[in-house]
This record gives structure tokens, sequence and C-alpha cells, in this order.
């Protein structure tokens, strides 16, 4: 990787004339620049579809309706615990900005098996 001194621009290649190697640290700070909290946001509506697609977002939330009316509230726990965790995601996400690792799983909440399950009934 090189840089130009002047503009500070880190790009690879073949070095131009008036540059020079990037310093290990110049890199890891131009890679965490790379890490905007619109690419953390991606990465956080990523993860949720991957958990729960629109269909099955859709088809719970209709479902959840539908029980409330008929005044069913045996999945109400667990369709308060799905809201918290995607405001768990969400809230994530500033925290990550300019993480270059905000992609290991470990940097985000985690989904417990319970609401796995009952994403997969929808």
């Amino acid at each position: 990787m090189w840089i130009n001194p002047e503009t500070g621009q880190i790009y690879g290649g073949d070095c131009q004339a008036g540059d020079r190697a990037a310093t290990e640290e110049e890199i890891a700070a131009w890679r965490a620049s790379l890490v905007t909290l619109e690419v953390v946001k991606n990465e956080c509506e990523r993860r949720i579809d991957v958990a729960v697609g629109l269909n099955q977002k859709l088809n719970m939330l209709g479902s959840m309706v539908a029980k409330q009316i008929a005044g069913d509230h045996n999945d109400d726990a667990l369709f308060i615990q799905s809201m918290q965790w995607i405001a768990a995601m969400k809230a994530a996400c500033p925290g990550l900005v300019g993480n270059v690792a905000y992609q290991d799983d470990g940097n985000w909440p985690a989904l417990s098996p319970d609401l796995l399950a009952f994403a997969a009934r929808f």
C-alpha cells in the first residue's frame, strides 16, 4: 500500500512519483475510516434479514395483530423479545463505526434459540 503525502490518499498497485509506502498505522487508520455508520447499518440490516426475512416479519406481525384482536397473548413475550433484539442490534451500530472487526459475530447481540424457533414458525 502506498500513500500520497500531499493528499493522504492510500492506494494499492504501482507507487507513483513522490509517494511512499504507507505505515501499518496509516493502513489501519485508513481501513477503519472505511467502516462508516452506513456500512455498519447495512451489516446490521443484513444480519436481521438473515435471522428473520421480510415475509417472516410480515407474517409475524399479522399473526400478532390477529392474536391481539382475538385475546390470545401466548406469544407476546417472544414477540417483545424479538423487537428488543432488533433494537439491541440497531443500538450496537454506532459503537462499531471505525471497528474493522464489525462483521465478527461477537460484536453483535446474540439471537437466542427460543427467538430463532419463534421466527421459524412464520
